[in-house]
């Protein structure tokens, strides 16, 4: 089944917005330099930016965007979300657009990663509050994927990799999706699909994604690990 990011990117918005306005001073513990109306307001920067992305091939000038007012901070996620919105609908997925990933130079890029950030970030505010609900399945299992082919490749630039010392499985429970590195000639390769490693992470998409995002750790309950814990362990702490 597809997966409507504008609605997803829409809906975790307001969620993350009321969540801030509960209390604006609250710390972020999985964003420990943030506090809630300070989240509030890199949201609402990021949705900005994304809307300006989708206009060019070239990378804008972020310089023009406005900062959040302070004391704003949840009025300005919420302002910034509609001309996102409105900035997707307005040019066919396929056409180019700039975006930092150096791959996938278009619209529809920006659809897929504002809806897997405001998620994400929507979980960062209702957990500082004690209230984190959960991810769609199908939308985790997709951030997993795009981890692979747009965030990773970038954190290992320039990394030896050959202290990983073996290849990784990643299968979720709960829908379609699994996923395979392996380092080969010192880069790492990511196979879709059912395959063997020598540390294999099995679990709900929503734990998986949280795992790469730095956001629960691989002794979390919600996941399951077969084989040897410190090629995983490894392999995150290189990327994050």
């Amino acid at each position: 089944m597809a997966v409507d990011y504008l609605a997803a990117i829409a809906s975790d918005t307001e969620r993350m917005a009321v969540a801030g306005s509960i209390s604006p001073s609250t710390m972020v513990p999985s964003c420990p330099e943030w506090d809630m109306a300070a989240l509030c307001a890199h949201q609402g920067w990021v949705h900005r930016m994304a809307a300006l992305s989708t206009t060019s091939l070239d990378r804008p000038d972020f310089s023009q965007i406005p900062s959040a007012p302070p004391g704003h901070e949840v009025d300005y996620l919420r302002e910034g979300v509609g001309p996102l919105i409105e900035a997707l609908k307005a040019r066919p997925p396929d056409e180019p657009a700039w975006n930092f990933s150096g791959q996938n130079q278009v619209v529809g890029f920006w659809s897929r990663r504002q809806a897997l950030e405001t998620m994400v970030h929507r979980w960062d505010a209702e957990r500082a509050i004690g209230r984190p609900s959960e991810f769609p399945a199908a939308l985790a299992a997709d951030g997993v994927d795009e981890w692979f082919t747009a965030f990773a490749p970038r954190r290992l630039r320039g990394k030896n990799l050959s202290v990983i010392g073996g290849s990784i499985h990643i299968h979720c429970t709960d829908t379609e999706g699994e996923w395979t590195i392996n380092i080969v000639d010192g880069a790492a390769q990511v196979e879709r699909g059912h395959s063997k490693g020598d540390v294999a992470a099995r679990g709900p998409a929503e734990a998986l994604m949280l795992l790469m995002w730095n956001r629960i750790g691989s002794d979390d309950p919600a996941l399951e690990i077969f084989g040897d814990r410190s090629v995983l362990d490894r392999w995150l702490e290189l990327l994050h």
